[in-house]
């Protein structure tokens, strides 16, 4: 949240209020009251601590974890990664020597950008394909694992330094719970990087941010085949009853065990606008369909073709074939009785005028 004005430390006109602390205090906060936490180079985590970033992020809240000197990697893989905080194990820290280049991002504007960067789609000189990076951590991020990648080193550079055939990640996402994890591998000040000096850095910063934080109504908008998944913070004075679009009540289940939801729905079937009665209050639950069904683009015969199976099908215009309009073309008679029928009440109406008056 940088100042609207130059020596106005105070004003802001950021949506964002930060509040920072220091990693000690971070024991002593209530999670549930904010909507990320940001470790900016925290040394060691303790495992209490873990255990209530985890349980904050299952139960819909976001953590962005930056790298920095104090970071150790024993630390990271003993506390985070069984929690599923981190994309994978940290490997090694790798550092530009000598007159070693510098890393830089692979960023390209006119390329297959990540939904974090589509905002910098088509920019022009933004900073992120010139940002320098010195020094990063590098991730074992496991194939298997469901981890979205953001921005990837250029090919070549630091993969050739930990003898990987693929690109290190940059930045990465993957979703825990309700809530998400985002990684970087370096700093998020200037001691291992020029981005923070880059245009594009605040901007980044918030469509971090914006892609990843909930909410807080993402549990009330559904698709088909979604269940619904009240959040335990959810305050209830009775037991929840759901209706379908018709009232009809839909069974609600409690989960075995500590869990981040309430109560849970089977798969719903149906579209339409369901209610959650909480005791206190109604609340609206949207079922929608799925989005490649609600898809109206138009789309030309091949793709059709290649939809249906790659079928072998004929398709036709919005226009007759000529042999058929030929044969049509003087079976009109339209006009014909149309004449006839302007004629006649044309006569009508002289008739009436002509004989329908008294006359004394």
């Amino acid at each position: 949240a940088p100042p609207a004005e130059a020596g106005s430390p105070g004003k802001s006109s950021s949506y964002i209020q930060p509040e920072l602390i220091s990693d000690l205090e971070l024991g002593n906060k209530v999670l549930s009251d904010y909507r990320a936490v940001i470790l900016c180079g925290v040394g060691s985590i303790q495992p209490a601590i873990a255990d209530q970033l985890a349980k904050f992020v299952q139960q819909g809240g976001t953590i962005l974890l930056f790298m920095g000197d104090a970071v150790t990697a024993e630390n990271y893989n003993a506390t985070l990664l069984p929690r599923k905080l981190l994309p994978g194990p940290l490997t090694k820290r790798v550092t530009t020597a000598g007159d070693q280049r510098a890393y830089l991002f692979d960023f390209q504007p006119h390329g297959n950008l990540h939904p974090f960067l589509s905002i910098f789609r088509g920019a022009e000189k933004p900073g992120l394909d010139t940002a320098q990076v010195f020094t990063y951590w590098q991730v074992d991020v496991p194939k298997d694992a469901k981890v979205e990648r953001v921005l990837n080193y250029l090919p070549g550079e630091p993969a050739s330094a930990g003898g990987s055939s693929s690109p290190d990640p940059a930045i990465t996402v993957h979703d825990l719970g309700n809530g998400r994890v985002v990684f970087v591998s370096t700093t998020a000040n200037a001691d291992w990087t020029s981005l923070p000096a880059k245009p594009a850095y605040v901007a980044l910063m918030h469509e971090l941010l914006a892609g990843s934080v909930s909410s807080g109504d993402a549990w009330m908008n559904l698709t088909i085949g979604d269940e619904l998944k009240i959040p335990a913070t959810m305050r209830m004075t009775a037991a929840p009853i759901l209706k379908d679009p018709n009232q009809a009540q839909i069974a609600l289940e409690q989960p075995n065990g500590i869990s981040a939801v309430n109560y849970h729905s089977g798969p719903l079937a149906q579209p339409g606008l369901y209610t959650l009665e909480t005791g206190e209050r109604t609340i609206p639950i949207v079922v929608n369909v799925p989005s490649d069904e609600a898809d109206v683009r138009a789309v030309d015969s091949t793709v059709i073709r290649k939809a249906l199976g790659d079928i072998d099908v004929d398709f036709e215009g919005d226009r007759l074939p000529p042999p058929v309009a030929a044969e049509e073309s003087g079976n009109d008679f339209g006009w014909s009785f149309m004449s006839i029928v302007l004629g006649l009440i044309a006569m009508e109406c002289f008739l009436a005028m002509r004989f329908g008056h008294y006359r004394k």
